[in-house]
């Protein structure tokens, strides 16, 4: 009777996805679901966008397809939909997260876009809102910048060695 009841589970599992390797990844996500993501190097040397590896606060390793770019700002992808944009490499927005950021303010006075200018001790503070269990939630950080590095960080009220 199990093998039954299993293999009509699998006949299931196995209409719902393109391809045998489709229905091995759907498993394995399911019991798996806080495994980092790798792809091959191979497969990502064969596309023809970029790429990159990203992991969000301590959560899983994710990977990104740059889906395009808009007024300075670039779009990436995940497999699942997921959306992060970033300008200048800092993380502007993300759609479709369990805990998403909603806006970013002051990013026209970051520092990092004319990084060459940036003196000694300078100091730049912005809003941050994302949602959570709440509605939203919002910090303003401050960063502080000695030489080419930043050296300390205010970020919701930690403070942190970078």
């Amino acid at each position: 009777m199990r093998p039954l009841i299993l293999s009509i589970f699998a006949l299931f599992l196995a209409g719902c996805t393109h391809s045998q390797q489709s229905m091995v990844d759907t498993f394995r996500a399911s019991l798996f679901d806080n495994q980092d993501i790798t792809v091959a190097d191979q497969q990502i040397q064969a596309l023809p966008y970029s790429t990159m590896y990203l992991r969000l606060n301590e959560g899983q390793r994710i990977f990104v397809v740059l889906g395009y770019i808009e007024q300075e700002q670039s779009k990436w992808l995940s497999q699942d939909n997921a959306m992060l944009v970033t300008h200048n490499g800092r993380l502007l927005k993300t759609v479709k997260l369990n805990n998403n950021l909603l806006e970013v303010t002051n990013s026209g006075q970051d520092p990092l876009r004319n990084a060459l200018a940036i003196k000694d001790g300078s100091r730049w503070t912005r809003d941050i809102l994302w949602s959570e269990d709440k509605p939203f939630s919002l910090c303003d950080p401050e960063f502080h910048f000695f030489l080419c590095w930043i050296r300390d960080a205010a970020y919701c009220g930690s403070r942190c060695a970078v």
